[in-house]
């Protein structure tokens, strides 16, 4: 098995690297000014209002329902898929949501190793979403389920692990440990 070795730029963060790893780029190509770079539109917004937007979609249009109604929406079976066991697992729209939000949280995670501007805008932006989710679960019909909670906290997870691993990223950058300055 050969190992790889990701050629970065001077420009590309630990987040373009990681990213890199994950999508299985050639060993050749350049790492740096991708979309998770300073300039890039996803580098700057959080990915979870994606899915928060499309949650307000299904939410709004369909009406105003009851919260039973709204939970049966969120029941509705896209795909049975069959196991070697023999059990059918039926994947659900708020199955849907929750694995796509799971799968923006890993790439917000890794987008937090970054120290820039943008970064900072990023962790803002996601205090934002996850206050507007929290209103929207406490104060508004047809958010009040288990698969918006799951949602919110997710934005929870992000602005918290982001501040925390920006800072820790920050830290280590800076050379800033123990004993440095007698503590």
């Amino acid at each position: 098995m050969k190992s790889r070795h990701i050629i970065a730029t001077p420009e590309a963060t630990n987040a373009d690297i990681v990213m890199a790893e994950i999508l299985g780029w050639p060993d050749s190509a350049p790492v740096g000014g991708t979309l998770f770079s300073e300039v890039g539109m996803f580098g700057i917004f959080p990915l979870l209002i994606l899915v928060v937007i499309a949650f307000n979609v299904v939410v709004f249009a369909g009406g105003m329902v009851s919260v039973e109604g709204m939970q049966d929406k969120f029941d509705v079976v896209i795909a049975n898929v069959p196991m070697m066991s023999g059990d059918v697992w039926q994947l659900t729209l708020g199955n849907l949501f929750v694995i796509a939000s799971l799968i923006f949280l890993f790439i917000e995670i890794a987008k937090a190793t970054r120290t820039d501007t943008s970064s900072i805008i990023n962790h803002g932006l996601s205090l934002v979403v996850f206050i507007v989710c929290l209103l929207e679960f406490i104060m508004i019909g047809g958010f009040g389920n288990s698969t918006f909670f799951f949602i919110t906290c997710m934005t929870l997870l992000d602005v918290i692990a982001g501040f925390t691993v920006t800072i820790s990223t920050a830290r280590r950058d800076l050379g800033v440990g123990e004993g440095i300055f007698g503590a």
